[in-house]
């Protein structure tokens, strides 16, 4: 009988070790799974925390291109960057975080496009409170451009709008996109379609630089881009003889010379940013810019003869020029493009782009 007791407990003490070390087993398998559901939900905050610090950062400078490495955070690291994705349109970016929580990765993309204030007083490549003639091998195209001047397809502009008539000779050639649908490659003659003739505009035509910008509604009330300018902020230089300026431009450039005076034999080298050439008599002049490229927004009294490429655009504020028209005989290229208007405003004071998320992907 006592053999029998004996044999009974110790297969109960059998079974309770294989149940022990089962149970041992179990908890230790659902510590692991909680740990490492942990560290996955842990690597994927950090990732999301990567891809909202570099939307914070385009909110406010909607161009910025690059990657932050390695950055510390939440007892892991991410790399998180922006890229211009052009398939989503001249606006379009494409945000990747990459992060690692004790050696578990992962990732977010963030499809988005953006939007800054572009200046109201810009309807076409060139806007002009009067005639504009072209002549030469002068080619203005109104279609979008992207900051490398490629084409993006069926959402530029008009080519030309003035507030009088456009005039075009010899083999220069024009062209544009009808109301943002359909485009006309650059041609002799131009296509009605992208040549805005007698424009009206509501409360007139904004006849200075400020203006221009949107006034006082989009923060730029009279002053704005030449204090701007004074202040030095991004590269921005004012000055009131050209010769003291330092290329190549950034920021605001504001020149302002003398009555009826001409700055001419302009070498832009690769500028950028926004250009003013303005006096109190709207009557200064920049003529002859003979090479280089300026991307951007150029606001001049008057204007003559462009032999460089500009991608962004052009407004003229007279409308009283000597010749009778701007613009005149040229070999440059104008071309429209908006996103270099909005990166040239990106960085101002007071000035904050929107952001539209397409997709969220983690």
């Amino acid at each position: 009988m006592g053999k029998m007791v004996l044999i009974v407990l110790l297969g109960y003490l059998a079974i309770f070790n294989i149940m022990a070390s089962n149970m041992s087993k179990t908890s230790l398998e659902a510590e692991l799974n909680l740990y490492d559901d942990y560290s996955k939900v842990t690597a994927n905050n950090i990732a999301n925390s990567g891809a909202n610090a570099v939307l914070t950062k385009l909110s406010y400078y909607g161009y910025w291109r690059g990657e932050k490495s390695n950055i510390s955070f939440g007892g892991g690291t991410f790399t998180a960057g922006a890229l211009t994705d052009t398939t989503l349109g001249p606006y379009g970016i494409k945000v990747y975080s990459y992060s690692n929580f004790n050696g578990i990765p992962d990732t977010v993309i963030v499809y988005l496009t953006f939007w800054s204030s572009l200046p109201v007083g810009v309807r076409a490549g060139v806007t002009s409170n009067t005639e504009v003639e072209i002549s030469g091998s002068m080619i203005i195209d109104g279609r979008e451009h992207d900051e490398n001047g490629n084409v993006i397809p069926n959402s530029g502009t008009f080519g030309i709008s003035t507030m009088t008539t456009f005039d075009r000779q010899g083999n220069a050639k024009a062209g544009g996109t009808d109301t943002g649908e359909i485009d006309y490659v650059p041609s002799k003659p131009a296509d009605p379609a992208i040549i805005e003739e007698g424009a009206i505009w509501d409360g007139g035509f904004p006849d200075t630089p400020d203006k221009v910008m949107g006034g006082v509604a989009a923060g730029y009330p009279e002053g704005t881009l030449k204090s701007i300018a004074q202040s030095g902020i991004n590269g921005s230089q004012y000055v009131t003889d050209p010769s003291n300026l330092t290329f190549p431009l950034r920021g605001i450039t504001y020149v302002e010379i003398g009555w009826w005076q001409t700055w001419q034999a302009i070498n832009f080298g690769n500028s950028s940013g926004i250009l003013v050439v303005h006096n109190s008599g709207t009557n200064s002049k920049i003529k002859n810019l003979n090479s280089g490229t300026f991307k951007g927004l150029i606001i001049a009294d008057d204007i003559d003869k462009i032999h460089c490429d500009i991608i962004g655009a052009i407004v003229v504020l007279t409308d009283n020029p000597p010749s009778g028209n701007v613009i005149g005989n040229g070999t440059g290229h104008i071309k429209y493009s908006s996103a270099l208007l909005g990166q040239a405003t990106t960085g101002l004071p007071g000035v904050k782009c929107n952001l539209n998320i397409v997709a969220w992907i983690y």
